[in-house]
């Protein structure tokens, strides 16, 4: 996962991929630059994150 982009990351939080390993990095990836743009647009990995759905939420 070090070597993966703001983009991979975006990809697997939208696919809901290895949540719990994919959810920090990507958090420390937005520490660092909030509005950072995956692929789409600026913010869009923060989108991705905010979009995240814990166990048990529909």
């Amino acid at each position: 996962m070090a070597q993966f982009t703001a983009a991979d990351f975006r990809l697997l939080l939208d696919q809901t991929c290895s949540l719990p390993h994919v959810v920090p990095p990507a958090l420390a990836l937005l520490s660092h630059e909030p509005w950072i743009g995956a692929d789409a647009y600026a913010g869009d990995l923060l989108n991705a994150v905010l979009g995240v759905r814990g166990e048990g939420q529909t």
